[in-house]
């Protein structure tokens, strides 16, 4: 792959969660949230942690992806186990969001995996950012930047991991 085409592919993924970010709250007509949550890595079943509680909250906010309307994983207690349930209230948030959040790999249904371009509409919903840490180096600009496709783009970009 050329330089070239790596920064174009670079681009059409960075433009990808910049548009999934800006119409986030628009795919639910939804308010943006007013809570400190910022979701850093990623989530699958199976994964416990604080974020994961994060998570939940975020999702009961909303009737459409409620966890669960009672017990473990319901608004006041969630938990710290992402499990079937906050895996298919993922899925069901994912695809409300299908066209901002599955788009580059062209998936019809949610996942129910949280990666890269689920929690950059996460923290726009939450917190009004885009990080999509995935624990590596994130070059960052500052200034105008312009960025233009080259005339050989591929016409799909497959994102690792998404």
């Amino acid at each position: 792959m050329t330089t070239t085409t790596r920064i174009a592919a670079i681009a059409a993924v960075v433009g990808g969660v910049l548009a999934a970010a800006t119409s986030a709250s628009a795919a639910l007509n939804l308010p943006t949230q007013n809570c400190a949550y910022t979701f850093t890595t990623n989530m699958k079943r199976g994964t416990r942690s604080q974020q994961v509680m994060d998570l939940q909250k975020v999702l009961n906010m909303y009737p459409q992806t409620t966890v669960a309307l009672s017990g473990a994983g319901s608004m006041g207690k969630e938990t710290m186990l992402y499990g079937a349930a906050t895996a298919k209230a993922v899925a069901k948030f994912q695809e409300l969001h299908a066209a901002d959040t599955l788009a580059p790999i062209g998936a019809k249904k949610g996942t129910g995996n949280v990666f890269s371009l689920t929690r950059a509409v996460l923290n726009q919903i939450c917190t009004g950012s885009t990080s999509t840490t995935t624990g590596t180096t994130t070059p960052t600009t500052s200034g105008n930047v312009s960025v233009s496709l080259a005339a050989n783009q591929p016409s799909t970009v497959l994102v690792a991991g998404q």
